[in-house]
């Protein structure tokens, strides 16, 4: 779905997977920041390091729950 068209608050802590023109990233969503940053929690995908990865809501092309 659009990022425009998403729950941020509802889907908060839940695994996402966001598409941009660049890349494919999956991670549980921490939330969406009042300068229109998308924050997903990697973690996982990095075997328990800490990996937080920022996108820029306009860059979002698609984002589902995983």
């Amino acid at each position: 779905m659009k990022a425009i068209d998403f729950d941020f608050t509802e889907n908060r802590g839940k695994s996402v997977t966001v598409e941009t023109h660049e890349k494919i990233r999956t991670g549980k969503l921490l939330g969406l920041m009042p300068d229109n940053i998308v924050v997903l929690d990697m973690s996982e995908s990095f075997g328990g390091q800490l990996a937080l990865s920022e996108i820029e809501l306009n860059e979002i092309v698609n984002i589902d729950l995983s």
